[in-house]
């Protein structure tokens, strides 16, 4: 799959998906495959796939731990208020920073943009 992902790249309109069809196709033509063959390689070849999108998500998530993200969370609010951290010989739970300071920075509007394309959208409708 990997081949193909740069091989489709270059190709106007190709997709991973296609290619491996086309590939199967070239290569099965000296053999009779069975129908159950086909269906356990698909099945193979989707679970790895699986297993390596999970794992790409697993490492952009970061920490799954509940109580760390909680620390950390709790952290982020300290620090936006202003309050020394405790490892960083912050004595003090005072605030730094006045309540509008605060206010300020959990108000300000942050946005962003995600534009995506899907290879289904390179295949023709029939």
């Amino acid at each position: 799959m990997g081949d193909l992902s740069s091989c489709a790249s270059a190709i106007p309109f190709g997709n991973t998906v296609k290619l491996l069809a086309l590939r199967a196709r070239q290569e099965a033509r000296p053999w009779t495959l069975e129908l159950g063959s086909i269906e356990d390689l698909i099945q193979h070849i989707s679970a790895e796939a699986y297993e390596h999108r999970a794992g790409r998500i697993s490492r952009y998530l970061g920490e799954h731990d509940a109580k760390k993200n909680e620390e950390r969370l709790r952290n982020v609010f300290r620090q936006a208020a202003g309050i020394p951290h405790k490892s960083n010989g912050g004595k003090s739970k005072k605030p730094q920073n006045t309540f509008a300071q605060f206010q300020a920075l959990l108000e300000r509007e942050l946005f962003g943009i995600v534009i995506t394309a899907h290879p289904t959208f390179s295949q023709s409708k029939p």
